[in-house]
């Protein structure tokens, strides 16, 4: 581009002198001293004008592409922050679905006449005839519990919370268990809503 501009200044001067020598070489020319001085300025002013033109365009041309390498820049955040946001809510989401699993499955060993230690880890004879549903229920919630907190981990890693950091398995009872989890999903909540409302990472 400004190449072509230096081309276009050279070329428009060229012409104006080419002009200004072809009319003093005209055998029909009769003009006086001031005409001389006056035709070759002229085409000079011309010239410098177009200059001036060509230099604005060039300098207006860079302030667009700055302005639309900054707008890419800030779609690309925009959109960067859009999904980490949507992945805490998808999160919380889940927390949320642990969390009703465990106070459900706590209810159905209280029915059973049987109490919910070790939701995570550690190990309970059941001597009920219900000790089979009871441990394909805890099992069944295990395998959901560390499927969430390794999804988690893959997706957000830089997140962290008490259920986080005490992984799985965790020898934690069922009060801390159920306790860390709700704080756990709570967090996940306000991460989500700070990202939404400030428009940037949460993790930066």
């Amino acid at each position: 581009m400004l190449l072509l501009g230096v081309v276009a200044v050279i070329l428009a001067l060229l012409g104006a002198i080419g002009t200004w020598w072809g009319v003093m070489q005209s055998k029909d020319y009769h003009g006086g001293f001031m005409t001389m001085v006056l035709l070759p300025l002229s085409f000079v002013a011309i010239a410098g004008l177009n200059a001036y033109c060509i230099y604005q365009n060039l300098h207006d041309a860079h302030r667009c592409e700055a302005l639309e390498s900054q707008i890419k820049a800030h779609r690309k955040e925009t959109q960067f922050v859009g999904g980490e946001a949507a992945m805490l809510s998808f999160f919380e989401a889940r927390a949320n679905e642990l969390t009703a699993r465990l106070e459900e499955m706590w209810h159905h060993y209280n029915a059973a006449g049987e109490t919910l230690i070790y939701p995570v880890g550690g190990d309970k004879d059941l001597a009920n005839d219900a000790a089979g549903r009871l441990i394909n229920e805890r099992r069944d919630f295990m395998v959901l519990y560390t499927h969430h907190l390794h999804w988690l981990s893959l997706e957000l890693p830089k997140f962290e919370s008490t259920t986080t950091i005490n992984g799985y398995p965790s020898d934690k009872e069922y009060a801390e268990v159920l306790r860390n989890l709700k704080g756990h999903a709570e967090s996940l909540g306000k991460l989500c809503d700070g990202a939404w409302h400030s428009g940037k990472s949460v993790f930066e």
